[in-house]
């Protein structure tokens, strides 16, 4: 999505937190998952897990106005209308890696996650150790 900006010149305003997962953490937990031992009653239901970070501190607001200070001028537009100029791209930009993710950004702006859901997946998935 932030390389987007390269050829849109544009990129979404969207009212969430970041909550990304550095991919060493994320490994981590994997190789916790990998070799940890079920539990009695895990052997009849298959878990699964969300990895997450509960950090929720900095925004993507915050991250654009850290891009201003480093990155070629770009416009915050509309989700609808950031993906509608992704969709657009034309030539060579139609090539362009964000593009081949256009349905899952077209899903994800008429789908937003309901914020009482993603407390209910925080809930009900087990904590590795942090």
């Amino acid at each position: 999505m932030l390389s987007s900006v390269q050829v849109t010149k544009t990129l979404p305003e969207l009212d969430e937190p970041l909550s990304w997962l550095p991919v060493d953490f994320a490994a981590e937990a994997v190789v916790q998952i990998a070799f940890r031992k079920p539990q009695l009653e895990e052997k009849l239901d298959i878990p699964v897990y969300h990895l997450l970070n509960n950090d929720r501190t900095s925004t993507w607001s915050d991250l654009l106005s850290w891009m201003r200070n480093f990155a070629a001028p770009f416009e915050t537009v509309p989700p609808k209308q950031w993906v509608d100029h992704l969709e657009n791209l034309r030539g060579e930009d139609a090539k362009y890696p964000a593009r081949k993710l256009l349905g899952l950004w077209k899903s994800a702006v008429s789908h937003s996650l309901n914020s009482v859901r993603c407390l209910m997946l925080m809930f009900l998935c087990p904590v590795l150790q942090q």
